[in-house]
């Protein structure tokens, strides 16, 4: 089993290549009336809707609906936003049968194949994401904490809770049967499947919370070979995981609630391994984290972090991945919002062509843990938007039917290229001109030039 060490040094490279920077800003809207302590929010981007399971309420938590008493079935709604954060439809689609929603609820959202998978009390249901009813029959498993999706397989978290070693099931939605199962920790709480580098290989990690009430968390991580039975690599975290994520099959994060802390790895480089305090331990740690990719390209990643905590704050943390001349990883803390209550889930809407994106935080509980019934609707502004370079200059460019003409001086290794609002190159050209601007969509983009150790950019809007 495998310790890590509570400080780490990260190492910064300055790059005389291209250097994307960004500015960004975050701004409260409102809060939004829906059910009874909402626990899941998923962004839905063909419908360009939010999609939000509320568990309900049971008031003394015997089982039975009582309504008299305060209880409040679980129900299903879909919010939709406009690009200034005001509300175009808020609604109730669907209720579940009283107590079938668990907590911590980890379905899995599969929105290009128009379905969430559900963990409920009684078993595993598909329900369709634009009609909201239930699709084919119940899987018949049970104290499933977990679920995650890829290429028409499910891989099912169980746990007995019982101080055990729990399980995690493949299960085919084609054959209708278990293909696979791992031994994965005691009181598993949550596992998810990944792509490694090798495309012969399979990638399962998972987080289990152990011995309750202790530093006995621990991170699992294997990857195998296709039929081959995994083994582990383990490594204590802290006390009590609540959540994994894991971004472009890679970059993983958890938030360790009871140590108020959140860890960070690398599934291709194995000594990266840290961790960010963010605070003294106690209940009100973080609850739930994402990934919201900025930038990415060849050599360079950048991301924000954002978690939810029981502090009631939204946490958002800057996480830059570089590999020019080696790894290097930088992780700097940018803001928090609050949220006036305890976060549980979140999601992000794609960003559109101005570099604005909105985000939707459950809020689970109150304060004192009472029942909470609303989401917070927060909007980031201008996320993609600034490029600082070495020179500015738009004097330097044209754009004359279709055709983007550099006129400045060209250099031995002069190279014009066109990158999106993510820092994905588009088009390039060794000549002054790039003559096919026809073939872009309609957006911001950025023309850069880059000669010895200046760096010449050009913003432009292109609509056909």
């Amino acid at each position: 089993m495998r310790f890590f060490a509570k400080t780490i040094l990260f190492t910064l490279i300055i790059f005389t290549s291209l250097n994307l920077s960004y500015s960004y800003e975050f701004r409260y809207v409102k809060d939004v009336q829906v059910g009874n302590e909402p626990v899941g929010v998923y962004y839905d981007n063909q419908k360009e809707q939010f999609h939000i399971i509320c568990k309900g309420t049971d008031r003394n938590f015997n089982g039975k609906f009582e309504p008299d008493s305060g209880d409040v079935v679980p129900s299903w709604w879909v919010l939709k936003i406009d690009k200034l954060g005001e509300i175009v439809e808020v609604k109730k689609v669907k209720e579940f049968p009283f107590g079938s929603i668990p907590f911590p609820f980890r379905p899995t959202f599969v929105p290009n194949e128009r379905k969430i998978w559900i963990n409920h009390y009684d078993g595993i249901s598909a329900y369709n994401l634009d009609n909201y009813e239930s699709v084919g029959n119940k899987i018949e498993i049970f104290g499933v904490t977990s679920l995650d999706y890829k290429s028409g397989h499910l891989l099912i978290a169980q746990s007995s809770f019982a101080g055990k070693i729990d399980t995690a099931f493949v299960y085919s939605i084609n054959q209708k049967k278990i293909m696979n199962k791992y031994p994965t920790g005691i009181n598993l709480v949550q596992a998810r499947m990944y792509q490694p580098q090798n495309p012969d290989f399979k990638g399962v990690a998972a987080i289990s919370v152990g011995n309750f009430g202790s530093d006995s968390s621990i991170f699992h991580k294997s990857e195998f070979l296709h039929f081959q039975e995994p083994i582990f690599e383990n490594t204590i975290i802290g006390n009590t995981a609540n959540y994994l994520e894991i971004a472009d099959d890679r970059f993983v994060a958890i938030p360790v609630m009871m140590s108020n802390k959140l860890v960070f790895t690398d599934l291709q480089n194995q000594s990266f391994f840290t961790e960010i305090e963010l605070g003294e331990p106690s209940w009100d740690g973080p609850s739930f984290t994402k990934f919201l990719n900025i930038s990415k390209t060849p050599n360079k990643q950048k991301f924000l972090v954002l978690t939810t905590t029981y502090a009631g704050k939204l946490q958002i943390h800057d996480f830059t991945y570089e590999n020019d001349q080696g790894y290097s990883y930088l992780i700097s803390f940018v803001t928090d919002l609050d949220l006036n209550s305890k976060g549980e889930a979140l999601a992000f809407s794609d960003t559109d062509n101005e570099g604005n994106a909105k985000i939707v935080v459950a809020n689970s509980v109150k304060s004192d843990y009472s029942p909470n019934n609303t989401v917070s609707v927060i909007l980031i502004k201008d996320l993609l938007s600034t490029i600082s370079t070495n020179q500015i200059d738009n004097n330097l460019f044209r754009i004359n039917n279709n055709t983007l003409e550099y006129l400045g001086e060209q250099s031995q290794n002069y190279e014009i290229s066109i990158y999106n609002l993510y820092g994905n190159k588009i088009l390039s050209s060794h000549s002054q001109t790039i003559t096919n601007l026809k073939n872009l969509p309609n957006g911001v983009y950025f023309a850069i030039v880059v000669q010895g150790n200046k760096i010449h950019n050009f913003k432009f809007t292109y609509i056909k």
